[in-house]
């Protein structure tokens, strides 16, 4: 019963204070690269932690080997999160996520590439390639997404959606 009178009344409630605050950085366009550096912070957490099990912990596989397959594990989290929370797109549009695929191809050789560089050619230890793709891929993919796969047109009313 409390839940209905919250919902109907909504659009009349005010928050104030810390409350507002998180509203604004939840829903406000204006703090979407916030949001996306927030949800690209945990991926690559994620990722990062991935590629050390897989190297170091395991002696699984050489460190492109495991940043290519962390890449491919994280690739799906990635999208489920810029979908839903840095760039709030329709769920269920399949151009998007075929343009998000074709994004993730060049992302993953351009990740699989750095970590070679830095192990095999410049002779380093192979985080020094991870955290190089801390920087790298952050930047292109948030221009990628926001320009391509997520890009934001005017509707018949003028309010903006994302494109399908």
């Amino acid at each position: 019963m409390k839940r209905d009178y919250i919902r109907m009344h909504a659009n009349e409630a005010r928050l104030h204070g810390f409350s507002s605050i998180i509203y604004s950085l939840w829903s406000d366009e204006r703090f979407q690269l916030l949001r996306y550096a927030v949800a690209g912070v945990g991926v690559s957490l994620g990722y990062t932690l991935n590629v050390f099990l897989l190297v170091d912990v395991l002696r699984a596989f050489s460190p492109t080997v495991a940043s290519a397959l962390s890449f491919v594990v994280w690739t799906p989290v990635s999208y489920i999160v810029h979908r839903d929370f840095t760039f709030r797109a329709a769920t269920g549009s399949r151009t998007i996520a075929i343009k998000f695929c074709a994004t993730f191809v060049t992302r993953l050789l351009i990740s699989s590439f750095v970590v070679y560089f830095f192990s095999n050619v410049v002779h380093v230890h192979y985080i020094f390639g991870v955290l190089a793709n801390w920087v790298v891929l952050p930047i292109l993919n948030y221009f990628i997404l926001d320009a391509w796969v997520f890009r934001k047109v005017p509707d018949q009313v003028g309010t903006e959606i994302v494109a399908r």
